[in-house]
């Protein structure tokens, strides 16, 4: 989950960068030049920081024992080992993606450092040839992420039935990513739905309910057995008799096996 302070640090970090781009046009020397100086400078601080950070928190994230919900949820045993296997393809996704993109952010600096040399149209051309390539790469990137979604989700008794597919019109202003992902599938006797939309995940548990309905992130913490601060901007309700928990944010989609576990619980009135 990425952390609440990461945004406004962002930010912060762009004013400053627009900062030393007036203040290195005045102090450094050269005028423009030592403006671009500046800007080539913070942004390869700025940009560091990005990637050293994301492949830091990939990386913890792959390393650390993501286990034991997973077992909770299971219905047939995965060992640790054989989860981390069936990520593995995934996190190499996601490596290959920071890679290429600190490729052209540095080839985007080298550029802007090179203004009005011949190696400044050279190094915008290898930029957008990198480009190229990275969006065919996307293409191998969803059916292997397709692949990682069966294996994982299998032991779990859900599957994925839906994509959302991403349409282009004849004007700019007409692209729009359309539908949602889902997986669904039935678990001990109950149909249950997953819906990622961007920024809002919707998970329904087939009813009746057996338990009440938390309204506060301490009963659903209690419910669960984790902790309180995993349960803001989380809210149930009934839905046709069905449990439907609901979570916003932009990273909801990472909580979704913790949301299965509340709307689970309540469900069958089985707290953690």
């Amino acid at each position: 989950m990425t952390p609440r302070w990461w945004t406004p640090v962002c930010l912060l970090a762009i004013a400053g960068w627009v900062g030393a781009a007036f203040t290195g046009a005045y102090v450094w020397p050269g005028g423009d030049t030592g403006s671009r100086h500046a800007v080539v400078l913070y942004g390869a601080l700025f940009f560091g920081l990005i990637f050293g950070y994301s492949i830091w928190n990939i990386r913890r994230t792959q390393l650390s024992e993501r286990s034991e919900l997973f077992d909770r949820l299971a219905l047939t045993p995965v060992s640790p080992a054989a989860l981390r296997a069936s990520t593995r393809g995934l996190y190499r996704i996601g490596y290959v993606y920071l890679t290429l993109g600190i490729i052209v952010t540095g080839l985007g600096l080298g550029a802007i450092a090179a203004y009005g040399t011949a190696w400044e149209s050279r190094l915008i051309y290898i930029s957008i040839a990198i480009v190229a390539g990275w969006c065919v790469y996307m293409f191998y990137a969803l059916r292997a992420t397709t692949q990682v979604s069966d294996s994982v989700f299998a032991p779990l008794g859900l599957s994925l039935v839906a994509m959302p597919s991403y349409r282009i019109g004849l004007l700019h202003d007409m692209r729009s990513l359309e539908g949602a992902v889902v997986y669904a599938g039935n678990r001990r006797g109950r149909d249950v739905e997953i819906v990622l939309g961007i920024g809002v995940t919707a998970t329904r548990v087939a009813g009746p309910a057996a338990g009440t309905l938390p309204n506060s992130a301490r009963q659903m913490a209690d419910l669960t057995g984790e902790r309180s601060a995993g349960w803001r901007d989380v809210t149930v309700e009934l839905a046709d008799g069905d449990v439907l928990v609901r979570r916003t944010g932009r990273d909801s989609g990472k909580w979704m096996f913790h949301d299965l576990l509340l709307a689970e619980s309540i469900a069958t009135g089985q707290g953690g």
